[in-house]
């Protein structure tokens, strides 16, 4: 033997690189995967509020609430003529997009019932009875994830619907 060590040379610099770029997509992949969970239930949570919002106005301006419908852009106006639309529609409607903050919303229906049945009734003077029938109203939009892994595990697009329903004051 002639008195050599024959131990490793230099440093670990070149085994840090590697180990990171190993970790590194791992990491990246959770932490995309978190982004478009917490993105999607922002959208959960903004479509509930929003149905709550829109049936807190129906509960007070309710009187042919059920005129009327909504597939996207601005709310329509109040018009007696066909399509009709109504006053307490458009309010209605109103508080659902406001309520989004710009979020795009796909729908809005607004439908009256026999108190807590499943009873449709049309919300109309006469017919609806106040402090025991009720209005329910829902809002419906889509969410498409950000991210790839977020479009692997839930799909190109999620349609959110949600529904809030409380009696008519």
């Amino acid at each position: 033997m002639n008195g050599r060590s024959y131990g490793r040379c230099g440093s670990d610099t070149g085994a840090t690189v590697v180990e990171a770029a190993l970790a590194l997509p791992i990491v990246l992949f959770f932490v995309m995967g978190m982004l478009d969970l917490g993105l999607g239930e922002l959208r959960n949570s903004q479509v509930t509020s929003a149905a709550r919002d829109g049936t807190r106005t129906g509960i007070i301006a309710w009187v042919g609430a059920d005129a009327g419908t909504y597939s996207g852009g601005t709310c329509p106006a109040p018009s007696p003529t066909p399509p009709v639309v109504s006053a307490s529609f458009t309010s209605i409607c109103g508080s659902v997009v406001k309520r989004m903050a710009g979020a795009p919303i796909s729908s809005v229906s607004v439908t009256c019932f026999v108190g807590a049945t499943s009873t449709v009734r049309p919300c109309t003077k006469g017919v609806i009875v106040e402090g025991i029938d009720m209005v329910r109203v829902t809002a419906t939009a889509i969410y498409t994830p950000v991210t790839p892994i977020g479009r692997t595990f839930m799909g190109s697009q999620k349609t959110i619907t949600a529904t809030a329903r409380m009696v008519i004051q």
